[in-house]
């Protein structure tokens, strides 16, 4: 029995931590130049300092192709709300937007284990004001294939 486990740990593959993981790479590697509050993780804003909250929402997984040794297909959207001291103007809100659209463009493919990331679009959603804050959601559309486990 330990040994079916063991074998099995050794053939596990950590599709959905892979893809949290190598968004967590991506950013931290972006060098944004702001403080970022990832998901489930405590943040709590520094006076009026302008920082970025990470949000994965992913789509439910679907099958690419048949079989045991198929392989599924993940998608979804990685939002980045970008926040600012209200009544600032949208200027340097829509400049980090900039920034990071550059990072994560179109076409850019991002890497954990065996999973590949790629970036199919970018956008920026309507910008709101609330609770002294500006906040753009930018939404960086994903893919991904894995095999199946």
């Amino acid at each position: 029995m330990l040994s079916a486990l063991s074998d099995f740990s050794r053939k596990l593959r950590l599709i959905f931590s892979d893809l949290t993981k190598g968004f967590i790479k991506a950013i931290d590697a972006g060098s944004f130049s702001l403080p970022i509050a990832y998901e489930n993780v405590d943040y709590q804003p520094e006076g009026n300092d302008p920082w970025l909250a990470v949000f994965q929402l992913p789509l439910q997984p679907v099958q690419a192709s048949l079989g045991d040794d198929g392989c599924d297909f993940h998608e979804g959207i990685l939002q980045i709300d970008i926040n600012y001291p209200a009544s600032t103007g949208r200027t340097l809100l829509d400049a980090k937007a900039d920034e990071i659209n550059a990072y994560f463009k179109s076409g850019a493919t991002f890497t954990e284990n065996d999973i590949k990331i790629r970036i199919e679009n970018v956008g920026l959603a309507r910008v709101v004001v609330d609770r002294g804050w500006i906040t753009g959601n930018l939404n960086i559309e994903y893919y991904a294939y894995s095999e199946r486990l």
